[in-house]
């Protein structure tokens, strides 16, 4: 397959990974950086590179095309069983 291929995954790192679903969960930034001990600052940049990878314009726009993806696949499977 090649890079442009929609049925590849983008590789998020574990941190845009964790910091993108607690943001489709809800969490403003200044929770998800207290509940993960970093700033809020650092929050903002994993979630910038999270939408390069991506290719979403914001963070709402990450959040659908990961979901569409299925990057968040493995969470919602463990999560139902």
């Amino acid at each position: 397959m090649d890079a442009n291929s929609h049925d590849e995954k983008p590789l998020l790192s574990s941190r845009e990974f964790e910091i993108l679903l607690l943001s489709a969960e809800g969490e403003t930034d200044a929770v998800i950086a207290r509940s993960l001990g970093i700033s809020h600052t650092t929050v903002r940049f994993h979630l910038r590179n999270a939408c390069l990878k991506l290719k979403a314009s914001n963070r709402r726009h990450a959040i659908y095309l990961a979901f569409n993806m299925g990057v968040f696949e493995r969470v919602l499977n463990d999560d139902a069983g």
